[in-house]
């Protein structure tokens, strides 16, 4: 059986007064408290340190985000997709893409077995170079040189014997 015990509480008693005043300033002590375990001592007031932009996700302002993107393994794949950037092929041979707009078979390595040009992911390309990889492409099917549609058969089978090398699907003889 549960009993109910009714305890009046006096709101002017002085003692809760001051323990609620509202315009207390409470201070922090920097000072290690003692805890009853003389074992133990609590910090009241820890130094914050910088976090390193490595251990966490960026995020924009107003963007959307789930409890997956605070975990760490978001924040390792995150970390290590920085890492994964290539070398650009124009920046270390020098070249312009612009000035190889005649020479199709370079820039048949850059489009899809369909013709279209493949993103900068795939490329390697830096943005400026990506830039004027895509732009020497259509000049290049502007003059006629290289064709819209789709890739060149002898240049889509020697792509596709080097992606199946690298796979290890199909050794060259």
């Amino acid at each position: 059986m549960l009993e109910f015990v009714l305890i009046s509480i006096d709101l002017k008693d002085p003692k809760i007064l001051e323990q609620n005043a509202p315009n207390e300033k409470r201070t922090l002590d920097t000072q290690l408290h003692d805890s009853n375990d003389p074992n133990v001592k609590v910090p009241t007031k820890t130094g914050l340190l910088k976090i390193p932009k490595t251990f966490y996700t960026p995020f924009k302002d107003s963007q959307l985000y789930s409890p997956y993107d605070l975990s760490f393994e978001k924040n390792l794949a995150y970390r290590y997709s920085l890492n994964n950037v290539k070398e650009d092929t124009w920046k270390r041979l020098c070249i312009s893409p612009l000035k190889q707009y005649k020479s199709f078979n370079v820039l048949s390595e850059f489009i899809t077995e369909m013709g279209r040009i493949l993103p900068r992911d795939e490329t390697g390309c830096s943005a400026k170079h990506q830039r004027q990889l895509a732009k020497a492409i259509r000049r290049c099917r502007g003059i006629g040189l290289l064709s819209t549609t789709q890739r060149h058969p002898t240049y889509l089978e020697s792509k596709r014997k080097y992606y199946m090398n690298k796979k290890g699907a199909i050794e060259e003889a």
